[in-house]
């Protein structure tokens, strides 16, 4: 079975996903502000394609993460910290992913739920710099924590996959969401974590 390069973002995804793989899923833990958050894997969803999104605190909580290794470990490329307001945006725009409409699933499957999120998180900009990057962080860590991995292997393949779904036409979302789907579907592969 090949493993996706670690390098980048991936590196600091492994990490992060590393660290929650550690924790049980109920503990609480005290961040660098003295405030509990409570970790329980927001982005994991079950066989039968059920989301286990909790609340905005572990979403900031992932982003803070992201955000403070990110700094730690590309320096040069800063991204800058996020308002509480975009971050809570953010986390609405995920969960709604999840939220079903007239009763039935939106999106069955996880490469569907993971497009979708990829999509949401890259081309509505809530943050300032570095949207790409944190959409980019996010779908590892759902992989990650779903026991799964994505062959994407070079920086450019990565960053040729963001900038098509930033540059693309709002009105096709349909279609990119479709291509998204079928190329995380193509490549993700199981992974113990």
């Amino acid at each position: 079975m090949s493993k996706i390069r670690v390098s980048g973002v991936s590196r600091v995804a492994r990490k992060l996903c590393a660290v929650l793989a550690s924790l049980p899923s109920k503990r609480r833990v005290a961040s660098s502000r003295a405030s509990l958050l409570r970790i329980a894997r927001p982005f994991e969803f079950s066989r039968r394609s059920e989301a286990r999104l909790d609340c905005r605190c572990e979403f900031a909580w992932a982003l803070g993460e992201f955000l403070r290794l990110y700094g730690r470990d590309f320096p040069d490329e800063p991204i800058p910290t996020p308002r509480i307001e975009d971050v809570y945006r953010a986390a609405s725009a995920v969960e709604a992913i999840n939220q079903p409409i007239f009763g039935r699933r939106r999106y069955r499957s996880l490469a569907a739920k993971l497009a979708a999120l990829v999509y949401e998180l890259c081309k509505q900009h809530f943050f300032i710099n570095g949207n790409k990057r944190i959409a980019y962080f996010f779908l590892l860590y759902a992989l990650i924590l779903n026991g799964r991995l994505i062959d994407i292997d070079t920086f450019e393949e990565r960053a040729e996959l963001m900038e098509h779904v930033a540059d693309s036409d709002p009105r096709d979302r349909k279609r990119v969401l479709r291509e998204l789907t079928e190329l995380i579907g193509s490549k993700m592969h199981p992974y113990d974590v």
